[in-house]
């Protein structure tokens, strides 16, 4: 059975588990944390090959580790800006891969596991998430499953779905993603535009419309409740 309704279910309750008021950026960030078992993560903004521009971070540290670098010029983020791919390292190969980076934290005592992963629903590069993780405890997700996270972030942030996204449907169809939306509000007791974006995290995770996935809460075949455990119900 394939892994991302459950990864998309735990982003949509971490999601509705932050703190109310905080920016999209910021709590798409922490539920990004929250789901990928790492203990800080970055949210950036690609603008050109190789360069970002952060536009938010859980921690200190995290943005410590951003701006560290920003100012070395190498690391994972950069890394996976400019290759367009996962880049995961452990803690005892930062030397070898990034040694100013390592020479850097060596300095404030920290030996941290990095990661980076290019948010890139449409093959188009649109940002980084980058993590950290200072204790070396395994992964809860294998790395191809915080990729497909990462791209589900991705148009949970900017909406951009393709040509046939919401944002094109007929204005009958927009009256059932308004309905939809207002569900998943209540269902989550998450804000309209956190709901928006779960709405889009999911058309993106099945390849399909918004409209689409709208149709399915309306008429109640895709619920948020959590799936039932092996064995049992």
């Amino acid at each position: 059975m394939s892994v991302r309704p459950n990864v998309l279910f735990q982003l949509t309750r971490a999601l509705a588990a932050t703190t109310a008021g905080l920016s999209m950026p910021t709590r798409l960030c922490a539920a990004f944390a929250d789901v990928a078992g790492v203990d800080g993560a970055a949210l950036s903004m690609a603008y050109a090959p190789a360069e970002r521009s952060v536009l938010s971070a859980t921690d200190e540290l995290a943005e410590l580790i951003e701006d560290a670098e920003e100012v070395l010029r190498e690391g994972p983020s950069i890394e996976a800006c400019r290759l367009r791919r996962a880049v995961v390292s452990d803690e005892d190969d930062i030397g070898t891969r990034w040694p100013l980076l390592a020479e850097h934290f060596g300095a404030r005592a920290m030996n941290p596991r990095l990661l980076a992963f290019p948010m890139m629903p449409h093959s188009e590069l649109i940002g980084v998430l980058s993590a950290y993780q200072l204790i070396g405890r395994p992964l809860p997700l294998r790395t191809e499953e915080t990729q497909f996270l990462a791209d589900a972030i991705g148009v949970a942030l900017l909406g951009d779905l393709a040509p046939d996204s919401y944002l094109d449907e007929r204005w009958s169809i927009r009256d059932v993603i308004s309905q939809a939306t207002g569900m998943v509000v209540a269902q989550l007791a998450l804000s309209p535009s956190d709901a928006m974006a779960v709405l889009r995290a999911h058309a993106f995770a099945e390849g399909v419309t918004v409209s689409d996935v709208s149709r399915r809460i309306v008429d109640r075949s895709l619920t948020f409740r959590p799936p039932p455990k092996d064995g049992g119900s």
